[in-house]
Formats: structure tokens, C-alpha cells, sequence
């Protein structure tokens, strides 16, 4: 059957009102055409006959009004908490500058340039917060570690250092003993919270079993610290201990510090303190772009899951153990330039671990260089020439390995168990004269001679 051309019903009346029908834009073809015409007019475009379908399309563009998919709706706070949390947080403040708490304000204008920071007026009460932190816990200093994201609410987390460090608790477990405060990966202390007016809880020390089963595991964080963690091989504690974990090994190889900013203290035992550095100049940003300028602050991590190797303790009245060969410890301050590429995709190209670049280049003593770590992504150093450095981890928590991530497969099915051997049945000689031998055994006990056979 032939097709025809839909019809539309045609307004009655006369052709004025025909053109003056609206669309639901609130545009008539009679106002169209006269936008049409005044553009034409004042464009004055010799070529405008064959502009003419464009112009139109341009004066419709104007008049056009998306729909919205979703209403924005205000967000609501349920109840006054956090407003009263975040009240608390400015009577506290006392107005008096604390050398140990930095200034996250300015901090966070440092890595706005990278494209990462947080809001003014968060970066303001998380400042509130650590110097609440600093004064509750008798902390020597604080800074802000970073963010760490989860899938239901985020992690801020706050670094404390140690004035005195609290004794080590008694090490019951198998594998190699945790560092005591104060001392490699549990130099310092860790807070955590899901907002910065919210209550911030201590994080548990770390354990070497807890560093290594990290290591072999990629779980995102869902922002409940007593949250099980389903996982193979199997992780030894919830998301609290796995967060400390991950935070232990982000911070031993993220945290960077221009290259003779510090140094270490020489003593006689134990490990080395690291101290300021004398004579020490700031070096301007140009130069800092170079990685060689760049060191590690902590140590790195063994294989035994800790910084330092196990100290030896000999105890009275037992033997020695064998001599156990013990990993070369890599001290803090560490060269930043050596790192192994993250991934080699092709053969003369390759991903580095660290890439730096300078930012703000037109005031010289105000340039800003930031190294970015490709191997932990979202970790971020900064320096410039007003001897200001600082370091930020805002990610997810996770380690680029530079191949897609494989769990460790589950051990083999244990094979079928071995048949039994069947024995032969005891004969009723051989039981009563076995019975017999046990009551002659007790009666030579309790000094009693057995009854001699008739």
C-alpha cells in the first residue's frame, strides 16, 4: 500500500495564528523567522543563502531547554552530629601556632597543581582535628597521611609521632615478632576517620605476617573498620589490619624528603635516629625535578615482612639455634633515582615509578616541583625553594604491580587417604594373657606378690 505523509491538524483561523502556534520551548515559527531574519540582517554574510539552514539551527539552539533526568535535591543532614562535631572543633582551638601540627591550608594549595587536595574548608577542621589528636595522645608531631577511599565511606588518615614510645606488648603468634612502637613500620601512629569532624580511632601496630598477606591480596576498603575480609589466601584480621598493612607499605615507599634535608644520627647501637641536617640549603624547583634529589624517609621492607631483621635474644639453659642468614636492611634516606620500572609495554618504552614536573614556573622562588609515583598511584611529594616539602596519598590503597592482578591460586586437593591394613583377630589365649599381665603389673605396684598358677 502506498505511504503517506503524516498529517497534523492545522489551526483554524487565520494564518497569523497559524504562525504564532508555540512549541513547548514557548517558540512560534513566527518568532523563529524573525530571529532568522534579524540575524541575517545583522550578520550581513554574502554567503548567508547557504548558511541559512545553520543560522536556523544556531536560533533554535538558543531557545532549547534540556530535560533534566534527575532533579537535584539538596543534601540533608538527618540530624545535627556533624554540625555539632565540627562546632567542637573551632571552641577548641585555642589560636596558639603549634610547630607539630602543619598547616594543611597551605599543604593543600601545594597540590592543587597536581590536580588532588581537599576542600579549604575540610583541610581547615581536619587542622582543628590533628591538633585536637596531638594534644589527646601526647603526640610529638602530626601530619596528614592522606585519603584512603572505599567503596561505602572514605578513610582520613592521620600520622602521629611518637614523644615516648609505649611499650611493646608480648608477641604470642607464629612467624617473625612485630617491631616495637617507635621502630620501623610502627615508628609511628595511625588515625583513622570518615570525616574530618568525626572521631578519629588508633589503628593497631602492625605485624610482618599482616605486611606480607597484604601483599598477596587487592581488596577495595568499605569504610568499616570491623568489616571480615573474604579473601585467598586468607588475610589474619579485619579491615582495620589490613588497612594498617596497606598504610605500613605505602608510607615505606611514598614518603619522600628532599635529598640533605635530613640525616642520620650516628650511635653506637640500634638503629640510627634521623635528624635535621646541617648547612642544609633548599635547592629550587628546577632541579628538584630531578629524582636524584628526591630520598625515601623510612626504610624498606624485607622479605620477613619488617624493616629491621629480628633482633637475636639468647636465653639462658638453651642451646643456640642455628645461625639464620639475615636480609641486607635498607635504611631510611634511601636514593629515590634506582627504582625499577613499573611495567615495560614495549621495549623502548617503559612506565616509571616516578615522574616529576614543575609547576607555577613564572615566579622562580615560588615553582613548585611534585613527584608523582606511578607504582602507588595516588601518592604525591612536593618541594620548592622556601624549604617546604610535603607528602600526600590520596587512592584507593592499592599497589600497580603492572600486570592484571591474579590471586594466588588455592593449594591442591589433597589426594585419597591410604588403605587400611586389616589385621587378624586377637585369639582368646593371647587376651587372657594379656589381661593376666596387667593385674600381675598392678599387683607388683602396690607391693603384692602374683598369685603363683596351680
Amino acid at each position: 500500500m502506498p505511504q503517506h505523509a503524516p498529517t497534523y491538524p492545522r489551526p483554524s483561523g487565520s494564518p497569523q495564528a497559524y504562525l504564532s502556534v508555540t512549541n513547548k520551548d514557548g517558540v512560534s515559527l513566527h518568532s523563529h523567522l524573525a530571529e532568522v531574519i534579524q540575524e541575517l540582517l545583522a550578520s550581513k554574510d554574502p554567503d548567508a543563502l547557504s548558511k541559512l539552514e545553520s543560522i536556523s539551527l544556531d536560533v533554535k539552539a538558543k531557545h532549547f531547554k534540556p530535560a533534566m533526568g534527575v532533579t537535584p535535591v539538596a543534601p540533608s543532614i538527618e540530624d545535627d552530629g556533624w554540625k555539632k562535631r565540627s562546632n567542637a572543633l573551632f571552641q577548641a582551638a585555642t589560636g596558639e601556632e603549634d610547630t607539630g601540627v602543619p598547616n594543611v591550608v597551605e599543604t593543600m594549595s601545594f597540590f592543587e597543581f597536581a590536580g588532588v587536595g581537599l576542600a579549604r574548608e575540610e583541610s581547615f577542621r581536619l587542622f582543628l582535628a590533628m591538633g585536637g589528636l596531638k594534644a589527646a595522645y601526647d603526640l610529638k608531631s602530626v601530619r596528614f597521611f592522606g585519603k584512603i577511599l572505599g567503596t561505602k565511606k572514605d578513610y582520613y588518615v592521620v600520622e602521629g609521632e611518637y614523644k615516648t614510645a609505649p611499650a611493646a606488648a608480648a608477641f604470642e603468634g607464629e612467624g617473625a615478632a612485630p617491631e616495637a612502637p617507635g621502630t620501623g613500620l610502627n615508628k609511628c601512629a595511625y588515625f583513622v576517620a570518615s570525616g574530618a569532624s568525626d572521631p578519629f580511632e588508633l589503628l593497631p601496630d602492625v605485624t610482618p605476617a599482616q605486611v606480607l598477606a597484604s601483599s598477596t591480596i587487592k581488596k577495595y576498603f568499605s569504610g568499616d573498620l570491623s568489616a571480615p575480609l573474604a579473601c585467598s589466601p586468607p588475610f589474619p584480621g579485619a579491615e582495620k589490619e589490613y588497612l594498617r598493612a596497606q598504610i605500613a607499605r605505602i608510607s615505606a615507599a611514598t614518603v619522600l624528603v628532599p635529598a640533605g634535608k635530613l640525616a642520620l644520627e650516628e650511635v653506637e647501637e640500634g638503629p640510627a635516629p634521623i635528624i635535621p641536617a646541617e648547612d642544609y640549603e633548599a635547592k629550587p624547583a628546577a632541579e628538584m625535578a630531578e629524582l636524584e634529589n628526591w630520598v625515601r624517609l623510612y626504610g624498606g621492607i624485607l622479605k620477613i615482612g619488617r624493616c629491621t631483621n629480628v633482633p637475636k635474644v639468647a636465653v639462658e639453659g638453651e642451646e643456640e639455634a642455628e645461625e639464620v642468614e639475615l636480609e641486607e636492611e635498607v635504611p631510611p634516606l634511601g636514593a629515590l633515582g634506582g627504582d625499577a620500572p613499573v611495567a615495560t609495554p614495549m621495549e623502548e618504552e617503559e612506565v616509571p615509578a616516578w615522574t616529576t614536573k614543575v609547576y607555577n614556573k613564572q615566579g622562580a622562588d615560588y615553582a613548585i616541583a611534585i613527584a608523582k609515583s606511578y607504582r602507588w598511584p595516588g601518592a604525591y611529594a612536593v618541594a620548592m625553594k622556601a624549604d617546604k616539602a610535603a607528602n600526600l596519598y590520596i587512592g584507593y590503597g592499592h599497589e600497580n604491580t603492572g600486570t592484571t592482578f591474579t590471586p594466588i591460586a588455592p593449594p591442591p586437593i589433597l589426594g585419597e587417604a591410604a588403605d587400611v591394613e586389616e589385621q587378624a583377630d586377637v585369639t582368646l589365649d593371647a587376651e587372657n594373657a594379656l589381661l593376666k599381665s596387667i593385674e600381675e603389673s598392678k599387683m607388683v605396684a602396690e607391693g603384692e606378690e602374683p598369685a603363683e598358677e596351680e
